[in-house]
């Protein structure tokens, strides 16, 4: 077999974890606010038996799918950026295998494309290590979620804004 040894390493990182990840980030808003896994839960919850199992994670592409600006319910001017990331994830006996991510950020200021990667590493963790959260994003109907006006979404390159969002291949 292919990959023996990463895939059982993969195998003992889920039995070492135990599958969860802390929600210790803290949101405060309209409604209580809400708690979250952050980056940093994310990686605590897997550093060790990650090194112990000889792994390795390492972007190895990233791909801009949209950069786009778009104005807020408040007035705010407001950046999205969506990306796919592709990763490395390798094994001291050599193996590696490829796992492509997607994330999407969204800030005020210069921070968009942090948070899209950051969400894309945090969700590649999270499903490679089968990492449970405690929430599932299809449990709230989609008519009960707000959203701004679509943006206008601007190529990149050519400034134009008759572009059409593509998936990553």
């Amino acid at each position: 077999m292919a990959n023996e040894h990463i895939y059982a390493a993969l195998n003992q990182v889920y039995r070492d974890t135990g599958g969860k990840v802390a929600k210790t980030g803290r949101v405060s808003g309209a409604e209580g606010g809400y708690k979250y896994a952050s980056e940093t839960d994310t990686i605590d919850a897997i550093r060790e038996a990650v090194a112990k199992n000889g792994l390795s994670i390492r972007p190895v592409n990233v791909v801009e799918l949209e950069s786009s600006e778009y104005q807020s319910k408040s007035g705010t001017r407001m950046n999205r950026m969506r990306l796919a990331v592709q990763y490395e994830i390798g094994h001291e006996s050599g193996e590696t295998l490829l796992a492509m991510s997607a994330g999407e950020g969204t800030d005020a200021g210069d921070k968009a494309q942090n948070k899209a990667l950051t969400g894309a590493y945090k969700y590649l963790l999270w499903e490679t290590f089968m990492m449970a959260r405690g929430d599932d994003p299809d449990a709230q109907h989609s008519d009960e979620q707000e959203r701004d006006a679509e943006p206008s979404m601007t190529c990149p390159r050519c400034k134009s804004t008759n572009v059409r969002q593509r998936e990553a291949k």
